[in-house]
This record gives C-alpha cells, structure tokens and sequence, in this order.
C-alpha cells in the first residue's frame, strides 16, 4: 500500500506541478506583422479642361480634352479624345485631333494615338493612326502608314514630318501622289 500511496502521491505532485506550471510561466506575446501597404497618391482626373504651353508671354500650344488624368510617378498626363492646337510664329495654328494622347511633363513631347487628323491654316489635312510631337524642334512626326491631302492633291507614305515652324512637310517611305485624287 506504501508503493501505491508513493505513486499516487508522485501522480499528485507532478499534475499540481503540471498546472502550477500551465498557469505561472511567461509567455512572450504572439507577434503579428502586419504588411505595411504603401499606396501611392491616387492620380488626378478631372475632365473639361486644357493644359497651356507658353514661352516669352506667347502661346506655344494648348491640348484641351474631356478627360485628363495626370500621374505623379511616371510625370506624364493622360488624354482622352485631345484635340491639340499648335501656335506658330506668325499667328496661325494648327489644330490636330487624336483619341488618346500623353503628355511627358518634362520634355514637354506629346505621343499621340488613334485617328489623328490635322489641319492647317491653308487646309492642308493629314491623317495618321501614330504621331509624335517633338517640343524642343517643333516638329510633328507621324507613323503607320499618313494621307496627306491639300487642295485635289492626295499624297500617301509610311512616315510623316512636318515642321511647325518652317511649315515643310515630308512624306516618306512608300510615298505615292495623286492629283485630283482622293
């Protein structure tokens, strides 16, 4: 009886101590880690409005359009349908038509996409499906295949160059002309 008084008393002293244990020890803290999302500014979109470059109080251009949005990390604004007025140095413009364009606000070029049409003060018409305007030369370059129609003159080309300010035009690569054609 000894024996079996010593082994449940053993039993005993190790549940005890099994409970005292359970309850009296120091847990360190579960830790959670949270991941910290580091959102970006949301972009700026408004609609109905135009951006204005100018230079010495005369106006360079005006991109105007229905809907902008403009994104801080990569310093460029976005344009939905844009229509672009280009001022040249003796008073006429030059209005252009584009379904999307991008303005990079640092060089100040602007990439056009989409059914570009341009007019020029003499009616000088060109379309293209791909344009870019150059700021720092003035130029407007035009890719994927351009119609360049003045008067009953209808020149076609892969590429497009037209100075703004000279107001040359180059059609080139695959160039064809017609007279009094459309």
């Amino acid at each position: 009886m000894k024996k079996s008084m010593i082994a449940v008393a053993t039993v005993f002293v190790v549940l005890i101590g099994g409970i005292i244990y359970y309850f009296a020890r120091e847990e360190k803290p579960e830790i959670i880690q949270h991941e910290t999302v580091v959102k970006e500014q949301p972009d700026l979109k408004f609609g109905g409005a135009s951006i204005v470059e100018e230079q010495d109080g005369r106006k360079l251009w005006e991109l105007k359009s229905d809907d902008i949005q403009i994104s801080a990390k990569d310093k460029k604004v976005y344009f939905g349908n844009l229509t672009a007025v280009f001022h040249r140095e003796d008073g006429t413009i030059v209005t252009l038509e584009a379904r999307k364009g991008i303005l990079d606000s640092t060089t100040k070029n602007i990439q056009l996409e989409g059914d570009i049409k341009a007019v020029s003060p003499d009616g000088a018409t060109f379309m293209a499906p791909l344009a870019e305007f150059k700021n720092d030369i003035r130029c407007l370059f035009a890719t994927g295949g351009v119609r360049l129609i003045r008067g009953d003159t209808v020149i076609t080309g892969d590429k497009l160059e037209s100075d703004l300010n000279t107001e040359l035009t180059r059609v080139l690569g695959n160039a064809k002309a017609m007279k009094g054609g459309s």
